[in-house]
C-alpha cells in the first residue's frame, strides 16, 4: 500500500476478507422486485450518499472506510441505474488495490465494464492490473480497447509498444524452461 495513504484499520481487513463481497444481483432483483417506486428512489438516494462519503473519504486517504461506504452503496443501489452501479465497481477496485487486493479489483472493473463497455476508467485501472498482475496479453486487450475510444490516449498508445517485447520475452522464457 502506497505510503501516503493511511492505515485506516487495515488490520480488519484480514477478517474482512472472510467475507464475501461479491454482489448477488439475482437476490437484488428479487428485492427490488418487492419495493415500490418511491422505496427504490429513496434507495438511490441513499446509494449516492454512501458513495459521495466514500469519495470523502477517499480525499482523507481513508480507504479501508473508503471500501466499506463504496460496498455498501453497491449493494443498495438499483440494478436499473447501470452507469452508476458501473462507477461504484470501478470505484470499489480502485479501493482494493490501495488494500493489495488486485486480484479483486480486476474482477470489480470487469462487472464495470460489463455494465458500461464504453467506461474507458474500468478498462483503463484494468489494463494497469492485469499487467501488474502478469496477464499481459490481456493488459494489451484492454489498452487495444480504449484506443477505439481515445485512439490519441498516451498510455494505451505507449503500452502498445511496452507489452509486446515483454510478451514476447515471457514467452521465449516459458520455451527454455519447457
Amino acid at each position: 500500500m502506497p505510503k501516503d495513504f493511511e492505515d485506516d484499520n487495515i488490520t480488519k481487513l484480514s477478517k474482512y476478507d472472510s467475507v464475501d463481497d461479491w454482489i448477488d444481483e439475482d437476490r437484488l432483483k428479487h428485492l427490488e422486485s418487492h419495493l415500490t417506486d418511491t422505496e427504490r428512489e429513496t434507495h438511490y438516494k441513499e446509494a449516492l450518499e454512501l458513495k459521495e462519503i466514500g469519495n470523502d473519504e477517499f480525499k482523507k486517504r481513508k480507504i479501508f472506510t473508503v471500501y466499506k461506504y463504496i460496498h455498501q452503496s453497491s449493494k443498495i443501489m438499483s440494478l436499473k441505474y447501470k452507469n452508476d452501479r458501473s462507477i461504484l465497481y470501478a470505484n470499489r477496485a480502485a479501493s482494493k488495490v490501495r488494500l493489495g487486493r488486485k486480484e479483486s479489483a480486476i474482477d470489480d472493473c470487469t462487472k464495470a465494464v460489463e455494465l458500461n463497455d464504453k467506461y474507458l476508467k474500468a478498462y483503463f485501472r484494468r489494463a494497469k492490473l492485469y499487467e501488474e498482475t502478469e496477464k499481459l496479453e490481456e493488459s494489451c486487450q484492454d489498452y487495444k480497447k480504449i484506443l477505439t475510444f481515445d485512439p490519441g490516449n498516451k498510455d494505451a498508445l505507449q503500452a502498445q509498444y511496452r507489452l509486446p517485447p515483454k510478451i514476447a520475452e515471457r514467452n521465449e522464457n516459458l520455451k527454455q524452461k519447457c
